[in-house]
């Protein structure tokens, strides 16, 4: 991505910290301004940048739209449970012996109908258990 101008921040640059421009997770205001500046100068950068966001809505809109089940009852109640269990035991100093840990690795892509994939990676502990 390119148009192939000069630019105080360097198309490369701008691709290589996109996503954290998007999420806003720079640390750096400087450097975010100078971003948004590269995004005003640079019709390529502004229009990959708009592409990645609209990847981002549709597939955040998917997961609130497909994850909305409703947690069984008796799932609350063996929490609360546990979850009681847990502290009275913290409370009388008692150590929380063998801890299990399920993990769940997604990894998916999504491709527009202009052939752009995007890849993500899920990554979620999906359940904890302890000898209590």
């Amino acid at each position: 991505m390119s148009c192939g101008d000069h630019h105080d921040l360097p198309c490369t640059d701008v691709a290589q910290i996109l996503f954290l421009f998007i999420d806003n997770e720079m640390d750096d205001a400087n450097q975010h301004h100078a971003v948004e500046i590269h995004f005003q100068e640079c019709p390529p950068c502004r229009s990959v940048m708009e592409h990645e966001i609209q990847v981002l809505s549709t597939l955040k809109q998917a997961l609130m739209n497909d994850c909305r089940e409703e947690a069984p009852r008796d799932l609350h109640e063996r929490i609360r449970l546990q979850t009681a269990q847990l502290a009275s035991a913290m409370e009388a100093g008692d150590p929380v012996q063998n801890w299990q840990f399920s993990h769940t690795q997604i990894t998916t892509t999504i491709v527009d109908e202009f052939g752009n994939s995007t890849t993500i990676d899920i990554q979620s502990t999906t359940e904890i258990r302890g000898d209590f």
